[in-house]
């Protein structure tokens, strides 16, 4: 089970909240606010981190939700589910 260090930094710098509303993903810029919706249920979230691993990206997995998130959309006994994803605001740097 993964218990994440809360004095680590994600990847936005923020720290971690596993209760917060936040996912990672290597698909869209961190900032970028998506509502993820499964079996009728729908959470908006804020991409704050890169991930999943690799590994698991190379498996089919393409995001890591925080408890948050995952709770308003399934039971955590679940493990895994399949969400569909709808970017609300896509977050971009300006150009320097």
């Amino acid at each position: 089970r993964f218990n994440p260090d809360p004095t680590c930094p994600t990847a936005s710098g923020e720290p971690f909240d596993q209760e917060g509303l936040t996912i990672a993903t290597w698909d869209y810029p961190l900032g970028t606010w998506l509502t993820l919706t499964h079996a009728g249920h729908s959470v908006r979230c804020r991409v704050n981190d890169r991930g999943p691993a690799k590994r698991l990206v190379a498996q089919g997995r393409r995001f890591d939700l925080s408890r948050g998130c995952f709770d308003r959309l399934a039971p955590l006994s679940k493990g895994k589910i399949l969400v569909t994803v709808t970017p609300d605001t896509v977050y971009t740097t300006p150009a320097k």
